[in-house]
């Protein structure tokens, strides 16, 4: 009867211990955790107790709080480059409006017309009419309102048709143009037209804004896929190729202008809509994007 009790009593002592003990390590974890928050100190939380379950819970908090930290520094690089963003599209509209402003008041004031002011004024709102629709296609993309209509396009013509229209452009600006193009009249993809030829416009429109001195097409049917290539010399380094299709990420590729960090993200977006892929390549000052498309799914 008496070493029973005297069990009763040992047991019950052990486990009291272990209560007390534990209620010392969740204090002492509550308190670290208030102060972790307060802080927002790095150093991870610990524990002297030996009980494991203690110690998963310890492990895990520390892996919540990691997490946490990680959506929260996410959240802030988002915030600074939607800013910049924002600043930098106010910044490209704002700028040919006022050229454009001035050169109209100049010819207000001027009795004779001024062809050359005239053209810098279209000139000017051409590049506001660019801007928005970068805008128009980024809001068209959120609200998942851009309509298709998948046909038989011909690429090599949409693709020539693209080149006619801003080989000037590409000439005056002093571009080394070469194209490697197929001999043949024909090469289909399924695919929107519009679309097409607005992914098409927007990589030649980002090679004239942040290139130099050459840009080089090749259209090519390889291992089962046409591909289409552009490539051309940057103004500037580029330091993170992998974020360059991120929404709002940009970098300081052009001498002259800003960017918005959509127009890249948009033309992925677009891609993928008519069922193509896009690869970005960087070496030696040297910028690559591939156009994908499966060459099977061309032939209907």
């Amino acid at each position: 009867m008496i070493e029973a009790l005297i069990f009763l009593l040992f047991t019950t002592f052990i486990f009291a211990l272990l209560y007390f003990s534990m209620r010392f390590s969740l204090k002492k974890l509550q308190k670290d955790m208030i102060k972790k928050r307060k802080t927002q100190t790095n150093l991870l939380l610990t524990t002297d107790s030996q009980d494991l379950e203690m110690k998963k819970l310890v492990g895990t908090i520390n892996i919540t709080f990691e997490e946490f930290r990680a959506i929260k520094i996410k959240a802030l690089n988002d915030q600074k480059s939607f800013e910049l963003a924002m600043h930098n599209i106010t910044h490209d509209i704002r700028t040919p409006l006022m050229i454009a402003s001035g050169y109209s008041q100049t010819l207000l004031k001027n009795e004779q017309l001024d062809l050359s002011a005239l053209t810098k004024i279209k000139q000017n709102l051409d590049i506001v009419s660019k801007r928005l629709e970068i805008l128009l296609d980024y809001q068209n993309l959120l609200e998942d309102n851009v309509k298709l209509e998948m046909t038989k396009v011909n690429l090599i013509e949409v693709l020539k048709t693209a080149l006619l229209k801003d080989y000037d452009v590409f000439t005056e600006r002093n571009f080394a143009v070469e194209i490697d193009l197929p001999d043949l009249e024909e090469l289909f993809i399924v695919a929107d037209r519009e679309l097409l030829e607005r992914i098409i416009q927007n990589i030649l429109g980002n090679i004239l804004k942040h290139g130099k001195e050459k840009m080089k097409i090749q259209l090519q049917v390889v291992d089962q896929q046409i591909k289409l290539t552009f490539i051309n010399q940057t103004q500037q380094p580029i330091r993170s190729i992998e974020k360059l299709t991120n929404r709002f990420y940009s970098e300081n590729l052009s001498s002259t202008e800003g960017s918005s960090g959509l127009g890249l993200f948009i033309t992925q977006e677009l891609v993928v809509l008519i069922s193509g892929k896009m690869e970005l390549f960087y070496k030696d000052n040297e910028f690559r994007v591939n156009l994908l498309w499966k060459y099977k799914e061309s032939k209907i």
